[in-house]
């Protein structure tokens, strides 16, 4: 006599599909509960816009011109401090250029980028997050932008820092607490395996002193790998300097001599012989140098 599986094993075929509903219904009830990256993105910027660091950015790399500003990435400083051994971290997790206004602070800090994207991409446990302070833009001008902008850059970054996010946005009772940026900075930084964070134009920040006590706390984690490159004008206020100098860091001052050769080398890239004949053209940019003080 013919019996169907079910039957011959005890079990009915109501049962079956009794089981079979009561999965269903968890597993939608799982999906229902899983929030979405835009409703953890609007948790975190909340009524402002997301700031869109790569419309400031990007017209910086494009200015630069090619070979210049190799004397930096190719240079020991850049190189010692992106790539020295976590334990060595502390000592050295703070790499500062300071230099007058006009010197090619912002094109450096673009500049570096890109090979630092590239060098985060050998390891997926590596992230890179940046913020450029703009005097055109009021909106980039305070520490709460800064924090925001890095916290949300970081929640957004990959999967693990994805998955982070939502976690502490589950723990905010479904994101209806307020969100506290900086303490979410700080849990969603111990993530990934090493941070690379490069803050432009501290000078050009509104709330310089704040934006240092961010920087300091940053530097100062124990329990992960944060490397922070920044820039100051030779205007920082002298609270600014204070902070940065009491912190154990790299510093570059970009002086007059360091840059000439990028100086030069962008006066040959506008091609002036084309206006003027060689001894003119010589002429010309013998004067720019002589002229230029480092801008």
């Amino acid at each position: 006599m013919a019996s169907t599986y079910g039957s011959h094993h005890g079990f009915s075929n109501n049962h079956i599909t009794e089981v079979l509903i009561q999965y269903e219904n968890i597993y939608q009830t799982s999906q229902a509960t899983e929030p979405t990256m835009e409703q953890v993105a609007k948790w975190i910027l909340g009524s402002e816009p997301v700031f869109l660091q790569h419309i400031f950015q990007n017209p910086w790399q494009s200015k630069r011109t090619a070979d210049t500003g190799l004397w930096f990435l190719d240079g020991e400083v850049f190189s010692s401090w992106k790539s020295h051994p976590q334990q060595e971290r502390e000592s050295r997790s703070l790499l500062w250029l300071h230099g007058k206004s006009g010197c090619g602070k912002t094109v450096l800090c673009s500049s570096a980028i890109d090979p630092l994207r590239s060098f985060c991409k050998e390891s997926p446990d590596y992230v890179l997050l940046y913020h450029f302070f703009t005097i055109t833009d009021s909106q980039s001008q305070t520490r709460g932008t800064l924090v925001r902008n890095l916290a949300y850059q970081l929640a957004v970054y990959n999967n693990a820092t994805r998955s982070s996010a939502k976690a502490f946005y589950t723990q905010a009772g479904e994101g209806s607490q307020p969100v506290d940026h900086e303490q979410l900075l700080r849990d969603l930084i111990k993530v990934p395996k090493r941070v690379y964070i490069i803050i432009d134009a501290l000078d050009e920040c509104t709330e310089q002193l704040e934006t240092c006590k961010v920087i300091r706390m940053l530097c100062e984690q124990k329990d992960c790998d944060i490397r922070i490159l920044t820039s100051t004008n030779t205007t920082q206020s002298l609270q600014t300097e204070e902070t940065l100098t009491d912190l154990k860091r790299y510093k570059i001052d970009i002086s007059p001599m360091i840059i000439n050769n990028d100086i030069e080398n962008h006066i040959n890239e506008l091609n002036l012989s084309r206006q003027w004949n060689d001894d003119k053209n010589n002429e010309i940019i013998s004067y720019i140098m002589a002229n230029c003080d480092g801008s």
